[in-house]
Formats: C-alpha cells, sequence, structure tokens
C-alpha cells in the first residue's frame, strides 16, 4: 500500500473541513469548569484558558486586507508496531511532511502543526489510549491520524468520539468500526472486511453453497480479522442457511507439513468450499497438498489476502 502526497492533502483538506465541528471540543478544564462552578481557582484557570484559545486559535491576520481569521490546527500522527496492514511511519511520516507542504500554499488562513509520535510497543499494549491522552491535555490536539491497528485504533477511536475529534487512519478494516454510534468521529480511507465477507456470502448465494469449511491460522492477525468478520456476517444472516466448519491450524504445522494433508481430510468431510484465512505461504502449501489430494474439479478454494 502506497501513500501519495495527493491523498495525505485529501486527509488533511478533510480534517480542515471538519475543523468547525472539532471547535466545539471539550477539553479537560472545560468539562471540569462545568462539574466545579464554585471553584476560584478553577475560575482562574479557565480565564487562562480563554486567553490561551484566543492566542492560538483566534488570532488575526495583522494584514489590514485580510479579512479572515488564522486558525492553528495540531494535528496528531500516532503509529505503533503492528502487521496487520502494510503501512508504516517510516513511509508516513515523509509523506506527511510533504503533503503540509503542499497545502499550506492552499490555505494560507490555516497553520498546521504535526505532532508525529512513534510507539514501539506492540499494538496488543493499552498504551495507545495513554499516549493520545497525553497529547490531548499537553498540545491540544484538533486532528488525529492512525493508529493503523485494530486493538490501538479500538482505544483511541473511542477516546476521539468522546472528545469529538476528527479521526482518520488507514486501518480499522475491522467490523467493529462500521458502529457509528460509537466511532462517531473516524474516517476510514482503506477497505472494510465487513464488505468483504458480504462479497464472499454472494459468491455462496450465488452458487446456492451452504457447506462451508473454514482453514483458519489464528496466530496470524490479519487471518484472525478475515474470520472473525466473516463468522459475524454469517450469524447476522436470517434468509441464506450456511453451515460452517472451522479448521484451527496449529503451531506444528511449520514443523510437519503431513499436517496439511489431516487439516484438509478433515474438512472434506464437511464441505467442498473452503475458506482459505491464512497467510500467503500456508496458503500455497494447503492448495498444492489439495492438489495432490485429488481435490479439485468438485471442490472450490476461497482465499483472501491483503
Amino acid at each position: 500500500m502506497i501513500f501519495h502526497s495527493e491523498f495525505m492533502i485529501t486527509i488533511l483538506i478533510s480534517l480542515f473541513l471538519f475543523y468547525d465541528s472539532s471547535n466545539n471540543v471539550q477539553y479537560p478544564s472545560q468539562r471540569f469548569n462545568i462539574h466545579n462552578n464554585n471553584n476560584n481557582n478553577v475560575k482562574n484557570h479557565m480565564e487562562q484558558q480563554s486567553t490561551l484559545n484566543i492566542n492560538e486559535h483566534e488570532r488575526i491576520d495583522s494584514n489590514p486586507e485580510s479579512s479572515y481569521q488564522m486558525h492553528n490546527v495540531t494535528v496528531l500522527m500516532l503509529i505503533s508496531n503492528q502487521k496487520e496492514l502494510p503501512v508504516h511511519y517510516e513511509t508516513l511520516k515523509p509523506t506527511m511532511e510533504l503533503a503540509l507542504d503542499e497545502i499550506r500554499t492552499k490555505y494560507s488562513h490555516i497553520n498546521f502543526n504535526l505532532i508525529t509520535r512513534r510507539d514501539h510497543h506492540d499494538c496488543e499494549s493499552n498504551l495507545m489510549g495513554a499516549i493520545v491522552a497525553e497529547h490531548y491535555f499537553n498540545d491540544r490536539i484538533d486532528a488525529l491520524i492512525g493508529p493503523i491497528c485494530t486493538k490501538g485504533l479500538e482505544q483511541v477511536a473511542r477516546l476521539a468520539s468522546y472528545w469529538n475529534l476528527p479521526l482518520m487512519t488507514a486501518g480499522g478494516v475491522g467490523v467493529q468500526f462500521s458502529d457509528k454510534t460509537i466511532y462517531k468521529t473516524l474516517t476510514r480511507v482503506s477497505f472494510a472486511l465487513d464488505r468483504v465477507a458480504l462479497f464472499f456470502i454472494k459468491i455462496l448465494q450465488d452458487h446456492d453453497w451452504h457447506h462451508i469449511s473454514m482453514i483458519v491460522d489464528e496466530s496470524d492477525s490479519q487471518s484472525l480479522l478475515i474470520k472473525t468478520s466473516i463468522e459475524k456476517k454469517f450469524n447476522d444472516i436470517t434468509d441464506y442457511e450456511i453451515f460452517l466448519d472451522k479448521q484451527i491450524l496449529s503451531d506444528k504445522i511449520h514443523h510437519d507439513e503431513t499436517l496439511y494433508d489431516r487439516y484438509l481430510l478433515q474438512a472434506k468431510k464437511s464441505a467442498r468450499v473452503f475458506f482459505l484465512t491464512t497467510n500467503t505461504e500456508m496458503t500455497r502449501n494447503l492448495l498444492i497438498h489439495a492438489y495432490d489430494l485429488d481435490m479439485t474439479n468438485d471442490y472450490a478454494f476461497l482465499v483472501f489476502n491483503y
């Protein structure tokens, strides 16, 4: 997946168009004031905060010929270590900087400030929410880009929704992110697995296939996401009956290729249509072993890799 500067410019323009709504962000001091109206210290704090708002967000251009306000927009780009999608900090950071250089020439009344943060922890950790909260409190961010991975994005997107901050990501391919009652300010600029699952279901319906066997490598994050999405969509269907069998691949398969035959023969007992939710290497091995077992012609293999 290659991110061109024009693509990132589109993201930033969209953030600008969303800027009016982000002006309604309730920063921590504002919420604090709501619940402590009788506290003099809070009142003083809010007076200081109001001065800060004027200086940072409502500066009038000193040029007398200019009639528009100058806006400061702080964008946080947050990326962590992840293997779900081929999107990396080393690619995104310089691309965003190039995009900003170009977009500043088009929107001279907006001062874009880009903060980039790379977290070296694994995406499975619970740090993404804490990191974005730190920048929210200290840097008064107006918009977010990233994270890419599902676990980190779930934390950040919920916070962004509560804070009314626009959030854009090239990730969020999981089915759960389609729920706009939870992820209200999230915009995904990549594909969505719920649409992929519906595409597979349409294939089954067109061929009148009802018995499916899914062969899954749950140690692979991409495969696990696909499996979860397909299962959820299968469960949501009420007008078409699907019988789903699952074969979960063992880690031992990396050292014993005879296990490929065992899984295929077991899956064959339930269906002649197979979903292979495995990485590229495993998919290749499964198809080779299926050919050796003469599982051709009367058998169909559906594969999705990204």
